[in-house]
C-alpha cells in the first residue's frame, strides 16, 4: 500500500499538468483505443509491444493502448507464473475473429481481410489510417482517486458535433496498470523493458472495465452536452497481481454499439491524500530458507526488510505467497530509522506440493500514518522450495553394490532431478 506526505489537510496531485474537462465541442479527428493481445508465453509479443510503445510515443495524446493478457500464450504454466488474465478477456479475443497473439483492434474496426484484429505487421499503417479519420462524437474524462478509501470517481463528457450517428451509444472506462513485474518469453525483443534480474516490466496491463464488458448506454443528442458520473473502488489485488495506484492509467471510449469506436480519450487522474500520512519506501529481500531436509513438509523463512526512506517506520506488515496465494500476513511492530534494516524470521510455512514457488511481500501495517511510494521493491523474486511427499516413498529395499574384483564399495544415493522442464 502507497501513502504520501503532505502539508495541507487534503493534497490535490494531478498525473498531469492540464485538465481534460470541459469536452470540445468542435469537430474533431479520431482518437485511438489501440487493444492488444498479449501473453507471458507468447513469444511474439513483446516485439508487438515494442511497436505499440513506438506509436504512443510517435502520437503520445492520440493513441492509448491497452494490452489484455488472454489466449492459451497467458495461462499460468509454473507454480511462480502470475495470473494476469481477466473476466472481460475471452469475449474481446472473440471477437477480433482471430486466434493468434500477438494481435490488435484499432477502435474496433475492421480495417482488412474481414476481421477486427491486425497481426502486428498492420498496425503502424492503419494507426496512421485511423488518425486521419473524421469523428462525429467528443469525449473527455477526469478522475479523482482517494489513497486512503482507494474510491475511484470519474467524471465523463460527451458532445455529438455532427449527425448521422445512433441516437444511444456505449461508454468504456477501462482501468490499466504500469510497471508490472513478471515473466515474458522472448523478452529481449523488448530490452527496454527487461529487469536485471530478467523479468519484464509488464505496461498498459488491463484490468477491469468500470462500465462493464460492453460499456453504458449513453443517449447521445445532437449538439448536447452529456455528462455521467462513474464510481469504483479499487481492490488491492487483481488475480493475486498487487495493484498500485500511482501505477494506474484510464482509458475511456464511445461506441456505437460493442463495435466501432468513434473516440477515445485519456483520463486525468487526481490523487488525495490526507495531510496525515507520510511518505516512505520499504524494500525486501528473501534470505536462505531455514530447512532439515526434502523430506520435511515445513520450513521458517526469514527475510530482510529496508527502509530507504527519510521517515521513521515504527510497523510493519509481510505477506508470505506460497504457489501464488496470498498467506495471512505478519505484523513487526519495532522501529526502523531511515536507512536501517532488520531481518525478521517469519511463521512457519507448511508444503505439500514436489516443487513449490515462495514469494514475500512487504506492506504498511498502519494504513492511516504510512504510504509506501515504490512498488518495485515490496516483493522478492520467487524462491523455489522441493519437498518429496511421504506417499512418493512407498517401498523400501536392500541391494549391496559392491566390485568384488576392485574392492569398492558404492554407496547408496538418492537423486533429485531439479530440471526445469520437470
Amino acid at each position: 500500500m502507497k501513502r504520501i506526505a503532505s502539508l495541507v489537510v487534503l493534497v490535490f496531485f494531478t498525473a498531469n499538468c492540464f485538465a481534460q474537462l470541459p469536452v470540445n465541442t468542435t469537430a474533431q479527428k479520431k482518437k485511438i483505443a489501440f487493444e492488444e493481445f498479449t501473453g507471458i508465453y507468447c513469444s511474439g509479443c513483446p516485439g508487438g509491444h515494442l511497436i505499440s510503445d513506438g506509436l504512443k510515443t510517435t502520437y503520445p495524446n492520440d493513441f492509448f493502448p491497452i494490452y489484455f493478457h488472454e489466449s492459451i500464450f497467458a495461462e499460468p504454466r509454473l507454480p511462480s507464473d502470475p495470473d494476469f488474465r481477466t473476466a472481460h478477456g475471452p469475449a474481446l479475443l472473440s471477437a477480433m475473429g482471430t486466434s493468434f497473439v500477438p494481435v490488435a483492434s484499432i477502435n474496433r474496426k475492421v480495417y482488412t481481410g474481414g476481421v477486427m484484429g491486425l497481426d502486428k505487421a498492420d498496425w503502424t499503417q492503419w494507426v496512421g489510417v485511423a488518425l486521419q479519420e473524421d469523428a462525429y462524437v467528443n469525449v473527455a474524462f477526469e478522475a479523482t482517486i482517494n489513497v486512503l478509501t482507494r474510491e475511484l470517481i470519474v467524471n465523463s463528457e460527451i458532445y455529438v458535433t455532427a449527425s448521422g450517428g445512433p441516437s444511444s451509444m456505449k461508454l468504456n472506462l477501462s482501468i490499466a496498470q504500469n510497471d508490472v513485474e513478471g515473466p515474458q518469453k522472448s523478452s529481449y525483443n523488448n530490452p527496454a523493458y527487461v529487469l536485471p534480474n530478467g523479468n519484464y516490466l509488464h505496461q498498459h496491463q488491463f484490468k477491469e472495465f468500470i462500465t462493464g464488458q460492453w460499456g453504458a448506454l449513453i443517449s447521445t443528442p445532437l449538439n448536447t452536452l452529456v455528462t455521467r458520473t462513474d464510481t469504483y473502488y479499487i481492490p488491492l489485488d487483481y488475480n493475486g497481481v498487487v495493484f498500485e495506484l500511482y501505477d494506474m492509467e484510464i482509458v475511456g471510449s464511445i461506441a456505437e454499439g460493442t463495435t466501432r469506436i468513434i473516440n477515445a480519450n485519456k483520463c486525468e487522474i487526481t490523487y488525495i491524500v490526507p495531510s496525515t500520512v507520510n511518505l516512505i519506501d520499504l524494500s525486501i529481500k528473501s534470505n536462505n530458507i531455514i530447512t532439515q531436509d526434502l523430506c520435511d513438509s515445513t520450513f521458517i523463512p526469514t527475510v530482510t526488510v529496508y527502509n530507504n526512506g527519510a521517515v521513521l517506520v515504527d510497523s510493519f506488515e509481510v505477506v508470505t505467497s506460497l504457489n501464488g496465494v496470498l498467506q495471512t500476513g505478519e505484523q513487526f511492530y519495532q522501529s526502523l530509522q531511515p536507512g536501517d534494516s532488520v531481518v525478521v524470521v517469519l511463521n512457519e510455512v507448511t508444503v505439500s506440493s514436489r516443487k513449490n514457488s515462495v514469494k514475500y511481500l512487504i506492506n504498511t501495517h498502519n494504513f492511516n500514518t504510512y504510504y509506501d511510494t515504490v512498488s518495485l521493491n515490496n516483493y522478492t523474486a520467487a524462491d523455489d522450495v522441493y519437498h518429496i511427499p511421504a506417499s512418493s516413498v512407498t517401498d523400501s529395499f536392500e541391494v549391496d553394490f559392491e566390485y568384488s574384483s576392485l574392492s569398492v564399495s558404492i554407496p547408496y544415493s538418492y537423486i533429485i532431478n531439479t530440471n526445469p522442464n520437470g
